[in-house]
């Protein structure tokens, strides 16, 4: 489980949705308390045609 701050989230948003897809759960804090949980909605099997797309 990851955990990061909003600042840092709004500046690593590509590569946090894309640990997310691939089944990290990110933990998103706002005065060291956690405020958003970051989790895909996509199916598996289009979550590589997704990745794709977004170049990562």
């Amino acid at each position: 489980m990851q955990h990061i701050t909003i600042d840092a989230a709004s500046q690593h948003l590509h590569e946090l949705i894309a640990a997310a897809i691939n089944g990290e759960e990110i933990i998103i804090t706002k005065d060291e308390q956690p405020v958003v949980k970051l989790t895909p909605v996509i199916p598996e099997k289009n979550a590589l045609l997704y990745l794709v797309a977004l170049k990562i």
